[in-house]
């Protein structure tokens, strides 16, 4: 079985500029090449996070808008939505 591991993104993943750092990117793109699995999980919509999140190459679906979509950045699509 393997682990994946999620993270928020303000105040986690982003630093102080609200920017992920050439260094986290190449951690976590190192550990994504490995077979790793790595997901964000925030209230931001996607739509503004896919600009931010550009130097990530996510694999698998992310949490958005505080769990109620479930969207992929790589292929810039909704997976699910949950009407509220």
């Amino acid at each position: 079985m393997k682990t994946v591991y999620v993270s928020d993104l303000d105040g986690t993943l982003f630093n102080s500029e609200k920017k992920i750092t050439t260094f986290t990117a190449d951690i976590i793109n190192k550990f994504i090449d490995q077979g790793g699995l790595f997901a964000i999980s925030t209230a931001r919509m996607a739509y503004g996070c896919d600009q931010k999140l550009v130097a990530l190459n996510l694999n698998i679906p992310c949490i958005v808008m505080n769990g109620a979509c479930i969207y992929s950045f790589n292929e810039k699509k909704y997976i699910d939505v949950k009407i509220i």
